[in-house]
């Protein structure tokens, strides 16, 4: 009980260092398995206990020092390039063709810069970097375990642990790993360095199980590089005992290469993690290679329209289809982000969004650490702040070299331990003299003013609404395909119109709301009939079927829908067809028709007046045709018909000289 009452001491005695270290259970354990069932809400936890981290560093902040002390903390090498590259990217969501994704990615990385400075400034005493070292072995061991426990040994499945993707799960382990190994090999106490042996074997075999191939060669270079740099330094310092060091180095190593030689030897799917390290070799066979190569020049036309400022924060997954063609198309579909649409190259997608100059302010944080850490480490006595130095360095390396291929470092539970590898290197290398004295960030105003900007920092929880647009932490797919209407009856020579609905998911029970995918360019309709193929299909990408005009047939349209990724499915809808107008029909009714319209002409013909006859002859005289007209009054009552009439077949009669007919 005394034991854990003197360990937990320098927590309990710190609010702020309890909250630290709580945020860096919490993120692993427990955000990044709510974000893989429920992005937005994942997103919003972290970002949530950002803020409040943030109110908490401005309410303990020592106010007094006039803006001298303003002046001197931010020109610090280790404080100047994090505002600086922050600054820009705030900037650069002027730009964003969607302002919501912008914040929300300046809040993913406002989340890290906090962590960074909260660790930088506020953890520095040994004892509490001693707890932090076993809050980095204790979740090496959990994170690994989980990932055990949920791989269910299949040979087509990857370990994911608690992230809901193998990528992620690698990404983090790789990154804890370097630290689980250098305590390992330095520690003095025997219960600790115990601990970090195990924790070591198990982020080991964990990583192996993940499959994630670029944060295999991460953790191998971090190894490397923690194994030369530990030569170099005991070379250099303790010529005279260099036996006796490199034996001590070397027990733990051999120890690390048995256990791992063992797992692999009892593992039942060795062959498949020895056939995804054969991959690597020949990665133009490798469909996921090929994928990343097409991000990768997609990013790369993206800089080049923009190289000084970019596309805008955030902006590359919205944009990405555009110039990769690969995912799906969000600025039409209406889909959060996912891994599916990420560059899977941290450097070029940070270029593609904020530009060559933001890139470089970025590269210059790890850079200047990394030059400064090596130059500390050096000088520094043995002991757990040196162990923790050299441990964070190599990780913060190794997770450069995972970024390179890796979309992992674009989500928020694991980008944030980039941030706290950082922030470890930067409170380590403090000389003596600053690092046992209170780390109070210290900025010019009044005392009195502190819980006022305090609570004013609680205002930016008002942007956690745009969590509603985090990247989720897998890839697209296609989860099932419908079509709309699955059965209709039509006439025959009617149409009948076809949408085609696909639903996405993420393979954690994230699915997306139907997209309608009629007119997409992967998007076939065909048809067949009951009677052969009779009908066509017209419209919108062949959407519309137009029914033979006799009908008395059934038909089935079939939609079929190919993602990106060579996914297809498909759906069939049924029409019946039924009897249209019959052309005899036509053709009697015509004829009946004809022959009514026939008689009553004829009819019309047989009564009609004499004098109706039509005279064709323009040259006769009007005065004369006048007379015939009225003559005809009473030789129309049965008397002889006028010699004028068609119809009289006897002689003329005379005609007098006014133009009567006479008997």
């Amino acid at each position: 009980m005394n034991a854990t009452s003197n360990w937990l001491a320098p927590v309990l005695r710190n609010r702020m260092v309890m909250f630290i270290l709580a945020l860096a259970v919490l993120v692993p354990l427990a955000f990044a398995p709510v974000s893989a069932h429920n992005p937005a809400l994942g997103a919003a936890l972290l970002e949530g206990c950002a803020i409040v981290l943030l109110a908490m560093l401005v309410l303990r902040a020592d106010w007094r020092g006039g803006l001298g002390k303003v002046v001197e903390f931010v020109k610090s090498a280790t404080n100047l390039p994090v505002l600086l590259f922050l600054a820009v990217a705030g900037a650069s969501i002027l730009m964003t063709p969607d302002w919501k994704v912008g914040v929300q990615e300046f809040l993913r990385l406002g989340s890290g810069v906090v962590i960074y400075f909260a660790i930088a400034h506020h953890i520095r005493r040994s004892d509490q970097l001693s707890v932090l070292v076993d809050v980095v072995l204790f979740l090496s061991c959990a994170i690994a375990l989980a990932g055990f426990v949920q791989f269910d040994g299949s040979a087509t499945t990857f370990a994911t642990g608690l992230f809901g993707d193998h990528q992620l799960y690698g990404s983090c382990l790789m990154a804890l790993l370097p630290v689980a190994a250098a305590v390992a090999v330095s520690e003095k106490s025997p219960g600790r360095q115990l601990f970090a042996r195990c924790a070591t074997v198990l982020a080991s075999a964990g990583l192996l199980i993940s499959n994630t191939r670029s944060a295999w060669i991460g953790a191998a270079v971090a190894l490397t590089l923690l194994v030369v740099v530990s030569l170099v330094q005991m070379a250099k310092k303790h010529r005279s005992h260099v036996h006796m060091k490199v034996s001590e180095f070397v027990v733990p190593v051999v120890l690390l290469a048995v256990a791992l030689g063992f797992f692999m030897f009892m593992w039942p799917q060795t062959s498949s993690l020895v056939g995804r390290a054969s991959t690597l070799t020949a990665a133009k066979n490798d469909k996921s290679w090929n994928i990343r190569q097409q991000s990768w020049t997609g990013a790369e036309k993206m800089i080049a329209q923009s190289p000084l400022t970019g596309k805008g924060l955030g902006s590359f997954p919205r944009l990405s289809y555009n110039y990769t063609g690969v995912g799906h198309d969000l600025s039409v579909m209406h889909m959060r982000p996912s891994l599916s649409n990420q560059a899977h190259n941290l450097y070029l997608q940070t270029a593609a969004e904020i530009g060559i100059p933001g890139l470089l302010l970025f590269l210059s944080i790890p850079v200047t650490l990394l030059i400064i850490g090596v130059q500390r480490v050096m000088k520094m006595d043995d002991g757990i702040r040196k162990t923790l130095l050299l441990g964070s360095m190599a990780a913060l390396v190794g997770c450069l070299v995972d970024a390179i291929a890796s979309p992992s470092w674009q989500m928020g539970t694991v980008s944030v331990f980039m941030w706290l590898l950082m922030g470890i290197v930067a409170s380590c290398m403090q000389p003596n003299a600053k690092r046992e004295r209170s780390a109070s960030l210290e900025l010019s105003s009044q005392p009195a003013a502190r819980p006022v900007f305090a609570f004013a920092t609680l205002g930016l929880s008002v942007l956690l609404p745009t969590a509603a647009l985090a990247a989720a932490p897998g890839y697209d797919h296609l989860i099932r395909i419908r079509i709309v209407p699955a059965s209709a009856t039509i006439t025959g020579g009617q149409s009948q119109a076809y949408q085609l609905l696909a639903t996405f998911g993420t393979g954690t029970g994230q699915f997306t709301a139907e997209e309608d995918v009629t007119a997409n360019a992967k998007t076939v309709f065909s048809f067949t009939t009951s009677v052969g193929q009779v009908g066509s299909l017209t419209g919108t990408n062949n959407s519309v079927y137009q029914s033979d005009v006799n009908g008395e047939y059934v038909a089935s349209i079939r939609g079929l829908f190919t993602d990106n990724y060579g996914a297809s499915q498909s759906a069939t809808a049924t029409l019946n067809v039924l009897r249209g107008p019959h052309p005899s029909n036509d053709s009697n009714s015509f004829i009946i028709g004809g022959g009514a319209a026939a008689a009553l002409i004829l009819w019309a013909l047989a009564h009609h007046s004499t004098t109706d006859k039509i005279d064709f002859d323009p040259g006769e005289d009007m005065k004369k045709k006048s007379e015939a007209r009225l003559g005809t009054g009473l030789d129309s009552y049965g008397q002889s018909l006028p010699p004028d009439s068609l119809f009289n077949t006897g002689s003329t009669a005379d005609t007098t000289d006014s133009g009567k007919s006479g008997k």
